[in-house]
């Protein structure tokens, strides 16, 4: 299967009509089904990004490879979240440091919005930074920081925050479209590049293929990105999220089919990656 080259460089504006496109890899490290899909993703080349939850059990393999593998464009999820029923993770801080991101199980809060209402900004910036320096310990070579459940954008003050570490560590991050001001910071591109994430939605596969078809025939010229959740057909994956297992292992299948990649061939996509806005 034929893939668009990848694209190096500065990215000119929306005015010269290309379309840009970043295909993403979420929540590497959550567990080994999820590391096993993304990585064999990488490799096939049907994802031109990614990004690690650095405080998940399965963190180490992940940052293991990658640490091997600087060529693949790799970012820090910021996770302040662990939503799942029975597998769960605590913060990378020392608990008593943050006891505000803490639950009463002991791990972090299940939802953002309990983060929201229980958590300070100097110990959502600890976490934060705890996140980073702990990639960087494992030797990530990171491209970019983007954040999990979108937890920093519930306060203003997080967000912030979450900024400032993007601006410290000299990398992008994925910023909410509505925050103009700080996507001009993180993003250093003009207001007439638009930026649009999609997530694929639930269904059946052959739903969830037709949609994501559709929003590939429909996107616009200027940077998109389109964020997969990628799981194997194990037993593990569908021991820590359930009936949503199937729907990681439908993106992985959507992406790997020609079909697919004649939409992006044929519309003359350039697939780039966090790597390419880094550079910048």
């Amino acid at each position: 299967m034929k893939k668009p080259d990848l694209h190096g460089g500065t990215l000119p504006s929306e005015s010269d009509g290309q379309i840009y496109l970043i295909i993403h890899a979420d929540d590497i490290g959550m567990c080994h089904s999820v590391n096993q899909a993304s990585i064999k993703a990488f490799e096939m080349r049907i994802v031109s990004s990614g990004s690690i939850m650095v405080p998940c059990p399965w963190f180490a393999e992940a940052a293991t490879y990658f640490r091997e593998h600087p060529e693949f464009d790799i970012g820090v999820h910021i996770t302040l979240t662990s939503e799942w029923k029975l597998y769960r993770w605590p913060p990378v801080s020392s608990k008593e440091k943050v006891p505000g991101l803490v639950d009463p199980e002991g791990f972090l809060w299940r939802s953002s919005r309990d983060v929201a209402e229980n958590a300070s900004a100097e110990e959502v910036e600890m976490e934060m930074r705890a996140q980073i320096e702990r990639a960087v310990k494992f030797g990530v070579e990171f491209t970019h920081i983007d954040i999990h459940m979108g937890t920093v954008f519930f306060r203003r003050e997080f967000s912030e925050a979450y900024v400032r570490l993007a601006e410290e560590y000299g990398v992008p991050a994925l910023v909410r479209r509505d925050m103009s001001d700080l996507a001009q910071r993180v993003l250093k591109v003009s207001s007439q590049v638009p930026r649009f994430v999609h997530g694929i939605g639930k269904g059946t596969h052959e739903e969830r293929m037709a949609w994501c078809q559709q929003v590939l025939k429909r996107l616009e010229p200027g940077l998109n990105e389109i964020i997969l959740h990628l799981g194997g057909d194990d037993e593990e994956i569908k021991a820590v999220i359930g009936p949503d297992a199937f729907h990681r292992r439908s993106d992985f299948l959507i992406f790997s089919d020609p079909e697919t990649w004649q939409i992006i061939r044929e519309r003359e996509m350039k697939i780039i990656g966090w790597r390419d806005l880094h550079k910048r």
